[in-house]
Order: structure tokens, then sequence, then C-alpha cells
């Protein structure tokens, strides 16, 4: 473990149920993390879904929850933010010492005022999804969540993503990036709070841009989905934040 304060950031991973080389990519960066840095912020959807508590207990996710028990007791700080995929994460991922965060987070790092999320609170214009959004995190979804079987909450969680699926590629084969479907909502919140840096995910684009509000300009880092820009991330060396990719070699990072 490195004695100076070094930050990593990821979001988008999208461990996919059955993947194991996939899952195996992530355990190699959590390694990388826990070599090269004192904290790691996983800002929202680390899985493609997430059920609740008892998807923990599938055997499959068994080497991933070891994997963040042996780093944080090695001294591996990991906190999480929840993202749209899975917002039900809780009390297992306390329970193997992963500190779960609020929505949002704002951090004080070398000066630099800095706002981490994952993002999908942004997309104020899609009213349909916002509206969708407070019924999904609402009392009884979550209530029927924690009753279904593990498989079945599996089942049901994989058709949905299926037409999610469906309905992210229709929007950018039309747009691009979708960049734009979070733009509106972050020039809101730098209109309230003056941020220098905003480091989110949610659109799967890889990429730095600058916004400026109010005569302010600010720095927007948004990482990209791990299935179509390989594995990535924001990196805090002490001083500066980069955007980063992953690889498995003696560094760890480039």
């Amino acid at each position: 473990m490195v004695n100076k304060k070094r930050i990593w950031f990821v979001s988008d991973v999208h461990i996919t149920f059955g993947d194991e080389a996939y899952l195996n990519q992530f355990l190699a960066f959590l390694d990388g993390a826990a070599e090269a840095c004192t904290e790691l912020y996983i800002v929202g959807d680390l899985f493609e879904f997430w059920i609740g508590d008892r998807q923990a207990g599938i055997p499959f996710y068994g080497p991933l929850f070891e994997k963040f028990k042996l780093l944080t007791d090695g001294g591996l700080v990991i906190k999480a933010v929840h993202g749209n995929r899975d917002f039900l994460m809780g009390k297992s991922f306390s329970a193997v010492g992963v500190e779960m965060l609020p929505e949002t987070v704002s951090l004080d790092l070398a000066g630099q005022k800095v706002h981490v999320s994952h993002g999908d609170q942004f997309c104020i214009d899609d009213h349909s999804y916002q509206r969708a959004r407070v019924v999904m995190r609402s009392r009884i979804p979550r209530f029927v969540a924690s009753v279904l079987p593990a498989f079945a909450g599996v089942f049901l969680a994989k058709f949905y993503r299926q037409i999610s699926e469906r309905k992210k590629a229709k929007k950018k084969a039309l747009t691009g990036n979708r960049f734009h479907t979070i733009e509106d909502g972050i020039k809101e919140e730098l209109g309230r709070n003056h941020y220098d840096v905003i480091i989110c995910g949610h659109i799967h684009n890889f990429a730095e841009r600058s916004i400026e509000v109010s005569g302010k300009k600010s720095r927007v880092l948004t990482t990209g989905a791990w299935e179509e820009e390989g594995p990535n991330y924001v990196d805090f060396d002490g001083d500066k934040l980069s955007l980063c990719h992953f690889n498995d070699t003696e560094s760890g990072y480039s």
C-alpha cells in the first residue's frame, strides 16, 4: 500500500453475471488500485444489474466480495456511490468494508472543489426517466426486490436491461454520444454550486470537457463503459485529475 494520497474513481464497469473473464479483469483492477492508491471510489453501475443483498449470495460474486474484504482489511479505503443499475447495493458491501455514500459527494482535492456522482440525476430533460427513477427507488419496489429469490431477480433484471439497452442504442445512433443528455443538468448544478471539476459516468463517454456557467469554467470528466472503452478510471495523483486507462502490467495504469 502506498503512503501518499492517491485516489481512483471508476464507474460503469457493468460486471455481467456469469462472465468470469470480465469479473477477473475487475479483480485485477482492484489489485492495481491497492498497489497504486489509498482510496478507491466506485461511482455507480459496478454491475450490469444488482437486485439487492440476496444477489451477493450467488457463488459467481463470491470472489468479488472476498477481494473487497481482503483489500479493505489491508488498508485500501473503498467507497461507493449508487448508480442507476445498482442502487440496491447495501449491507452486503458494508459487511466487507465498502463504505456506501450519498448520491452526490463533494471533495476538496488539492484546493479544487470536486463533485462526484454517477450522473443519471443530470438527465433532467428526460422526464420519463426521472419519474421512473423516483418510482424504482421508492419503498414498494425495494421491498419486492428484497423478497425475490436471487435468481428470479436476476432474470427480471436481465429482461429490463435488454429493453433499456435497445433504447440506449437507438438514442446513441441518433446523437453520436449522450453528453447532451446530462449537459443541462450539469449547468443547473453549477448554477447552484460552483465546482472546479465534475466527475461522473452514466453516459458511457470517456472524455474531458469544459463548461462555463456565470463566467466560471469547470472541467467535466466522464468515464466510459468498460465493455466499450476498456478498463478506465479517473486518477487523482495528489495534485491533478486525469482520465486514464488501466492495464494489468507492472505500473497498472497508463
